[in-house]
C-alpha cells in the first residue's frame, strides 16, 4: 500500500513520457484501460499501467515503450483476467487533495 501522504511530484531532473503522451500510444496499441498512479518503485515516482485483453498485445506495447522511451525493464504482466504494462510517467504537479485517491483511469472501450 502506498501510503497517500507521500505522494509528490516527478523531481524536475526526470526524464519520463507525461501519462497524455503513453495514453495516445497505449489507445494506438488497443489498450482496452490505462491507470496512472504513484509508485515506490518507479524512479519517476508515477507509472502509467496499461491493461491489454491479449498478452501478444501487452508484450508488443512493451517492447515499444522499450525502444520509443529508452525503458528495457518494461514487461507484459500477467494481472488475472488482463495484461498490464507499467510505464514510469512525469507527473509534475501534483496537489493533495484530502479524502481522496491518488489515481486516474481512463477507459478505451468504444
Amino acid at each position: 500500500m502506498f501510503p497517500i501522504w507521500r505522494v509528490s511530484a516527478t523531481p524536475a531532473a526526470v526524464v519520463a513520457p507525461h501519462p497524455g503522451e503513453v495514453a495516445r500510444f497505449a489507445d494506438e496499441a488497443g489498450a482496452a484501460f490505462l491507470v496512472v498512479r504513484p509508485s515506490v518503485r518507479a524512479f519517476s515516482r508515477w507509472v502509467c499501467v496499461v491493461y491489454f485483453s491479449s498478452t501478444i498485445t501487452a508484450e508488443s506495447f512493451a517492447d515499444f515503450c522499450a525502444i520509443r522511451f529508452g525503458f528495457p525493464y518494461c514487461r507484459a504482466r500477467d494481472l488475472a483476467s488482463w495484461y498490464g504494462v507499467s510505464v514510469p510517467a512525469c507527473v509534475r504537479e501534483w496537489s493533495r487533495v484530502r479524502g481522496s485517491l491518488p489515481c486516474l483511469v481512463v477507459s478505451y472501450y468504444k
